[in-house]
């Protein structure tokens, strides 16, 4: 009774098993590898089932003997064939892992790149474009000052050339939050000590920072993340 309770729980866990190897077929792409554990799975459910049959038919014949063993060997080759293949199926894997990081990296480096690009464009626009109008502002500014002797005007003019030289002042600053020159020119550290600096002037909190780095230089993608970071 105990053996008869024993081949019914292998039958039904053969069984299962099988069929979830059956169900990663599609998964591991149809290799060799995972098709003889498969295979194999659902030869230990039959051989299982044969030896339920020769259980209630009584004696097991000679035949019977014999097939049972040759299954068994049979079982024992694909189980030991497939652990060897699916080595490969590893391989595989590892390397689509590989893959798919390598393509992340490339998607984030061009979308880095592309948000780089765009940011200094704009702050060379606005550099470039705004900056020289503000100035001729400024001059023009300067060069009526002297014809001004209302002291209404005077002071209009005083607070215009204060706007103006704030509009210059936020300019510059806009343009260099957006592409920071002393990053392309003098690194990361360079950078994030002189953003440091500006913070500090703020006195609103006080910011220390140290580096070991005498010079040294990062790729552009990752000088551009530590400085974002930061």
């Amino acid at each position: 009774m105990v053996r008869l309770i024993a081949l019914f729980i292998s039958i039904v866990l053969q069984i299962f098993a099988a069929s979830i190897a059956l169900r990663f077929m599609k998964i591991t792409k149809y290799r060799l590898s995972w098709i003889l554990l498969s295979a194999s799975f659902v030869l230990m459910s039959v051989r299982t089932f044969i030896q339920l049959i020769e259980y209630f038919r009584g004696k097991p014949s000679f035949e019977m003997m014999m097939i049972d063993e040759w299954m068994n060997v049979l079982i024992s080759v694909m189980i030991i064939t497939g652990v060897i293949l699916i080595r490969e199926l590893f391989y595989s894997l590892k390397r689509a892992e590989t893959d798919r990081l390598r393509s992340e990296r490339r998607v984030l480096n061009a979308i880095i790149n592309t948000e780089e690009s765009e940011k200094k464009r704009f702050a060379k626009d606005l550099h470039d474009g705004l900056g020289p109008l503000l100035s001729t502002v400024k001059m023009s500014l300067s060069a009526l000052a002297p014809k001004i002797s209302d002291p209404v005007g005077i002071e209009i003019l005083l607070n215009t050339n204060h706007i103006v030289n704030e509009a210059l002042n936020t300019i510059k600053e806009v343009s260099n939050n957006l592409s920071p020159h002393v990053l392309s020119n003098l690194g990361v550290a360079s950078a994030i000590s002189t953003f440091a600096a500006k913070v500090n002037k703020t006195r609103s909190i006080s910011v220390e920072f140290r580096t070991n780095m005498e010079g040294e230089r990062f790729d552009t993608d990752k000088e551009v993340v530590l400085y974002r970071a930061a």
